[in-house]
């Protein structure tokens, strides 16, 4: 990571929230290592998910629809100031 994150407007605060969890440069601070579990990925943004049914096969069906037309037909930067992808 290079410097401070800086999100766009339009990211939700969920989705700032686990970026800049899995971003941690601590390991354990990092989400999804603390304790040495990751049930916490599992239990943040996708709380409402029903893990086992998901494992067994039975996805539960969507309930919001998400119109992506537009994003999709045009080319994407990643949104994120701060964060190099172009390096290992």
């Amino acid at each position: 990571m290079i410097g401070m994150v800086v999100y766009p407007e339009t990211f939700s605060e969920n989705g700032k929230s686990i970026c800049s969890g899995l971003l941690e440069k601590q390991l354990d601070q990092r989400l999804g290592f603390k304790n040495g579990a990751c049930d916490e990925i599992g239990a943040h943004p996708f709380s409402g998910i029903h893990w086992r049914r998901l494992d067994a096969g039975h996805p539960t069906a969507a309930t919001k629809r998400l119109h992506v037309r537009s994003t999709l037909s045009r080319p994407m930067k990643f949104p994120v100031q701060g964060v190099d992808l172009g390096t290992a």
